[in-house]
């Protein structure tokens, strides 16, 4: 996860050194296939960009957006910065 700014930096960095778990920036992995060989995973997805492989993707990037410091990070970084004259 990347900071848009120092500021944005220095922030992400007091919220990760808060007392972070591992549920805080790791999703749950539970119920998602792993340990498979080129030839399982094209008979379970049919390869890259095809329907069923987009599924799991999407499952994978919504564990990820659900994240509590993924949530606050991307919030710290969509608000414009605050300048020092106003």
């Amino acid at each position: 996860m990347a900071a848009a700014s120092l500021g944005g930096a220095a922030r992400l960095y007091r919220q990760a050194d808060r007392s972070l778990r591992e549920p805080d920036f790791f999703p749950d992995v539970g119920e998602l296939p792993e340990y498979m060989n080129e030839m399982e995973f094209k008979r379970r997805y049919g390869g890259i960009g095809q329907p069923a492989y987009l599924k799991v993707l999407g499952e994978i990037e919504r564990r990820i957006a659900a994240l509590p410091l993924y949530r606050w990070a991307t919030a710290q970084l969509t608000v414009p910065a605050q300048r020092p004259w106003g």
